[in-house]
């Protein structure tokens, strides 16, 4: 699978990159998401759920990002285990640019993969679903 989409968030750019960093902050933003916990400097282990095929499916991970240009870019790599599906490995190039009007654009190309075929569901539904599973939730990061 492969999606490319932009998010306006009404942070200041420098806001935005730091809850993108911050394990609370992606705990809250990744839909299914268990929990979140730092391991190093740039390394995450990750727990959700999420419904593939109609049926739940819990997995276990990790997030590793990479060739950071703080504020404005970075690569994010991740991968997951879940008993039934296998594996799941994909990684995302996220840039992060000032709105004119305020705020912050991210924008980001995410290319993901399982051990298992993906749902059939519709492009615009599979779009949501990745982007709310796997990409940052730009309601739930902080207005502040």
């Amino acid at each position: 699978m492969h999606l490319t989409d932009t998010q306006w968030v009404p942070t200041a750019l420098e806001q935005t990159w730091q809850a993108l960093r911050d394990p609370a902050v992606l705990q809250r933003c990744l839909t299914g998401c268990d929990t979140v916990q730092q391991i190093g400097e740039r390394e995450y282990t990750v727990t959700l759920h999420a419904r593939l095929g109609g049926a739940r499916r819990d997995f276990n991970g990790r997030i590793l990002i990479t060739d950071e240009s703080a504020p404005r870019h970075c690569h994010i790599a991740f991968e997951g285990m879940e008993a039934h599906e296998g594996l799941a490995l994909g990684d995302a190039h996220v840039t992060l640019e000032p709105a004119s009007h305020g705020g912050t654009r991210i924008h980001y190309a995410l290319h993901g993969a399982t051990g298992a075929p993906w749902p059939p569901y519709p492009r615009a539904r599979s779009r949501a679903w990745a982007g709310g599973w796997w990409i940052i939730s730009s309601r739930r990061l902080p207005t502040r």
